[in-house]
């Protein structure tokens, strides 16, 4: 009788034990109702949210570089290249930088050590331009920003996911659960 009473006072006896999401007893580490995490855990969170600042600090520079590239930010305008030459990258490669003069459409602006990353440019040559929010310059045109748009969207993406990874247990569930069901079903497939 004294062991009968010890293994329902455990919770081993008749007792049914609440499932989570994915059909996770509660008691277990990474139910939904689990009411603190190990250190470990809230330690990976922690990296997990610092991975998705740092995400989304690079998806706002991108995206800045990529509203001037398309001409929605920024003062246009045109430089002109004063003087050529290649720089070595910290990879081993080169790229060919060029100096000049900037000159606003409007002309208010006039910068005479404006520098620019230009492929192809030699001395004389002249690029549409955008002046940047963060300093410097981006070329105006669709495949730069075709390009950074991707990039952004990708950076972005990441941020996303970090984000939702970061999330306690329980609360991912609860956001999965406001997922289509084809979505709904793969997240419990595969993250639980």
């Amino acid at each position: 009788m004294a062991k009968a009473k010890r293994i329902r006072a455990s919770g081993r006896g008749g007792r049914r034990r609440h499932a989570g999401i994915a059909g996770r007893p509660s008691g277990m580490a990474g139910s939904t109702n689990n009411p603190r995490p190990s250190a470990r855990g809230r330690l990976r969170r922690f990296g997990w949210w610092c991975g998705a600042v740092v995400m989304l600090c690079g998806a706002v520079m991108t995206g800045t570089l990529a509203t001037a590239a398309l001409g929605w930010t920024g003062t246009p305008g045109v430089m002109t290249a004063r003087e050529c030459h290649e720089e070595k990258e910290t990879k081993g490669g080169t790229h060919l930088s060029c100096s000049g003069a900037f000159v606003s459409d409007d002309e208010r602006i006039v910068d005479p050590d404006a520098g620019l990353i230009w492929d192809g440019g030699s001395p004389g040559d002249r690029k549409r331009v955008r002046t940047l929010a963060l300093g410097g310059y981006q070329e105006q045109g669709p495949w730069d920003a075709l390009m950074l748009l991707g990039l952004t969207s990708g950076v972005g993406l990441g941020a996303v996911i970090c984000s939702f990874v970061a999330l306690p247990a329980g609360a991912r569930d609860r956001l999965a659960a406001r997922l289509p069901r084809r979505t709904h079903n793969w997240y419990v497939r595969e993250w639980t």
